[in-house]
């Protein structure tokens, strides 16, 4: 009898659990797409805040439409519709432990679209986060599921692609199981910075590296004494292929100090997790002052990423005043195309020490900072490195907007903040927000909690904040509306006054023709609502629009046309 249940309780565990992912060489994947895969963006770029988890798939003609078909056999373990992110999205669980994803779609299989229909009935929303039971939507390999869009944050017809390890959520290059794209082109090395580092990882020098030449510009090879003990090497750099003029991410990634490797990255696979880590992994303030991103060739404290391979010293350099430091950086794509740069660099013979603040907050610890009715808390990953923190705020003793650390330091993890709510907004604590204020834009709501007096925020970016009352609804603006339609649908612009970030719900919005709840598209990057009316009968119909904020303000557009 002790056998028979030990025997029932393995077979329990192995039908609930998730296969382990065979090794890669293993696997035998196909491309989604039935022609030539040509990338519109490739695997690990630094896209902002995050690193790009997948392939992105050009279409065949330049617009929506092509056939989406699965990689490999196994079932639909989740459909998700979003108005940002990846959109409209397929996940496909498969039995050699792997997860493929199949985002930013425009529609889906007939049977797929019936069943999503049902559910967005069901649940009163466009927005669905479905779970399908394993085995209802079983798949073969080249089957057809979707087909390529423009839908989430997508700025032309595409279908991103990903390879994930289903028990662990890390994102691989889809480049390993061989979907590949053409490419016998060279990384370019666009920019070059030196900087001088103090033991706590802040510059007390910084030279970028000029470039010289007219037509074809390049990096002149030099020879450099640096006002500082140890130095500190960033780096800008992209591939072209053949077949696209994109521009993409490298692949690996290595710096070479007197002929010994002193830091390596291979952009070939990442817990999804860690994605946030890359403010540690570039030059945040670059980033935020010029738009483009330079990928720091050392590790930061805060820096915990899997893919830097090899980090000699943290990849600081020591400089020395009587010998030059050789380094070479080398960058090449997944194919083994290869470029390089060399230059030379030394202490100077002597230097004064540059005025600096003193670190008060350090990385990983937690630390309380008060001023005034604010509270700030640091968790241990909370911070690249230890800094400098101070709170300003007006000269009253009671403050409404306060400035809290540097915009230009990275916050990795989330801080938490906490504020008494001054009693003047008392009356309208449930309408108020802490956000943060971005001059003559909308104000970002991070989401918060109300306790007692208090407002509870988390946020991953430091600025000027304040209380905000937010008493206005959202906005309906028709963009192509006509009581007696031509086309097949129409469009409306719903903007909120407040923009949401993080945790912060933002708006919802329904939609009725002829007092019938319609399923409806709204997406986020332009801020427009599509509502269909090609499958409505001949004659007099009355539509109906609501939007709400988490404040519980209603806004409300109401309309009668006809259709011939």
């Amino acid at each position: 009898m002790r056998y028979f249940v030990f025997i029932l309780f393995l077979w329990f565990v192995g039908m609930h659990s998730v296969n382990a992912a065979i090794p890669i060489k293993e696997t035998n994947f196909i491309s989604p797409v039935r022609y030539k895969v040509r990338l519109a963006g490739s695997f690990g770029e630094l896209r902002g805040r995050h690193f790009h988890a997948g392939l992105d798939i050009k279409s065949s003609q330049g617009r929506s439409g092509d056939s989406i078909f699965s990689a490999e056999s196994g079932y639909i373990s989740r459909i998700r519709i979003q108005r940002a992110g990846y959109g409209k999205s397929i996940y496909v669980n498969h039995a050699n432990g792997y997860t493929t994803v199949y985002a930013h779609l425009d529609g889906y299989h007939p049977e797929l679209e019936e069943y999503i229909n049902k559910k967005q009935i069901e649940m009163q929303s466009y927005e669905v986060d479905i779970l399908p039971e394993q085995g209802m939507f079983e798949v073969v390999k080249g089957q057809h599921m979707a087909f390529l869009g423009n839908t989430g944050i997508s700025y032309g017809p595409h279908l991103h692609f990903e390879i994930r390890e289903t028990s662990t959520d890390k994102a691989i290059n889809p480049f390993l199981f061989g979907i590949t794209a053409y490419d016998k082109t060279p990384p370019v090395i666009t920019s070059v910075r030196i900087t001088g580092l103090r033991p706590d990882f802040h510059k007390v020098y910084d030279y970028k590296i000029p470039f010289t030449g007219r037509k074809k510009k390049v990096m002149k090879e030099i020879s450099l004494e640096v006002p500082a003990w140890r130095a500190g090497i960033a780096i800008a750099a992209h591939d072209f292929m053949n077949d696209s003029h994109n521009k993409h991410g490298i692949y690996k990634l290595e710096m070479w100090v007197d002929d010994t490797l002193y830091y390596q990255v291979e952009y070939g696979q990442f817990l999804l997790k860690e994605t946030h880590l890359i403010d540690a992994h570039t030059r945040f303030e670059v980033a935020r002052k010029n738009y483009s991103t330079e990928v720091l060739c050392y590790r930061m404290p805060g820096n915990q990423l899997t893919m830097v391979q090899n980090d000699k010293q943290r990849g600081l350099i020591n400089l020395y005043k009587d010998s030059w430091r050789r380094v070479e950086l080398r960058v090449s794509d997944f194919n083994g195309n290869e470029s390089k740069y060399r230059f030379q660099i030394k202490r100077a013979a002597s230097f004064e020490a540059l005025p600096s603040r003193t670190p008060n907050i350090r990385h990983g610890q937690f630390q309380q900072f008060k001023h005034k009715d604010l509270e700030v808390g640091f968790m241990p990953q909370s911070l690249a490195r230890d800094i400098p923190f101070e709170v300003t705020s007006g000269a009253d003793s009671v403050a409404t907007e306060y400035n809290i650390g540097d915009s230009q330091e990275p916050i990795l993890d989330g801080i938490r903040l906490s504020v008494l709510i001054p009693e003047k907004y008392l009356s309208n604590k449930n309408k108020l927000c802490f956000a943060r204020l971005n001059g003559r834009g909308r104000p970002t709501d991070y989401g918060q909690t109300l306790k007692g007096d208090s407002l509870v925020t988390t946020t991953t970016d430091f600025g000027k904040y304040g209380f905000v009352v937010d008493e206005k609804a959202p906005d309906i603006i028709p963009l192509s509306f006509s009581g007696s339609p031509k086309g097949q649908q129409f469009r409306f612009r719903i903007r909120d006054n407040i923009q949401t970030s993080n945790g912060a719900q933002a708006f919802t919005y329904h939609v009725w023709i002829d007092e019938q709840w319609m399923p409806c598209d709204f997406r986020s990057l332009s801020e427009t609502l599509t509502v269909p009316i090609g499958q409505l009968s001949q004659g007099v119909h009355n539509l109906v629009i609501e939007a709400k904020d988490q404040f519980d303000n209603l806004s409300r557009w109401t309309a009668t046309f006809t259709k011939k």
